[in-house]
């Protein structure tokens, strides 16, 4: 009960767990952290046993990466790290947060524009998809024009939205059929936009899409006036 009738305060007590400490129980480290457009990394996560010996967490399902900004750093989920962008400057840098349990630890990455850049290339009439749209795609290597759409050739999928870490739910991809299906709602956002990545073996491929209501059926959010990182900004709003 507030002691005005018009404005009211409350207060709730939180315990912040030192940073020190939960960063002791995991470790990581990559093969490096310097890395060209289109080249990537794999990180090894090591969590400490209470025996002391270390157990290798890198592909675990419980173990999450997170990366600072999915528009130049992407973290495919099992340990590997792939560089896709410096957002048109020559260098940039991201860190990968990876976290086990109440555990985590980080590694910072330097990024350069120069390198091999993408291997493969998607293909797809427009990269403005409605909710709900679907629209033909396929994937293609570069060196020699192969087509490797299908997962059966090898070829994996992430999509991110802007939260750091995968958000397959964006997109509907039916690699069979060779299409590409917008999510049904956007929720509070009117628009969003979705890096789909792919992997085949050492080739990599990226495209970025915008995701919109169709006519007559946006929804008028106001912006948030804080954002508390630079994927809050990069995932539509």
């Amino acid at each position: 009960m507030p002691g005005d009738k018009e404005i009211g305060a409350s207060s709730v007590a939180f315990s912040i767990a030192s940073a020190k400490a939960n960063k002791g129980d995991i470790s990581a480290v990559a093969d490096r952290t310097s890395l060209g457009l289109g080249e990537s990394v794999r990180m090894k996560v090591l969590r400490r046993l209470p025996d002391g010996n270390r157990e290798d967490i890198s592909a675990d399902s419980k173990t999450v990466y997170i990366t600072t900004s999915e528009s130049v750093l992407i973290p495919e989920g099992n340990g590997v790290v792939t560089h896709v962008g410096t957002r048109d400057n020559s260098t940039d840098s991201a860190t990968i947060t990876v976290f086990y349990g109440p555990s985590s630890t980080q590694v910072a990455f330097d990024l350069k524009s120069s390198g091999p850049g993408p291997t493969l290339e998607i293909e797809i009439p427009k990269t403005i998809l409605e909710v709900g749209e679907m629209q033909k795609f396929s994937v293609v290597r570069k060196k020699d024009a192969a087509v490797l759409t299908a997962r059966g050739s090898g070829t994996q999928y992430v999509v991110f939205g802007g939260k750091g870490s995968p958000e397959n739910e964006l997109l509907a991809i039916d690699d069979a059929a060779g299409t590409i299906t917008a999510e049904k709602s956007l929720g509070r956002y009117n628009r969003r936009s979705a890096i789909l990545f792919v992997r085949n073996g050492n080739s990599v491929g990226w495209i970025e899409l915008k995701l919109i209501h169709s006519p007559g059926n946006a929804t008028r959010v106001v912006p948030q006036r804080f954002v508390s990182s630079r994927n809050s900004r990069e995932s539509g709003y």
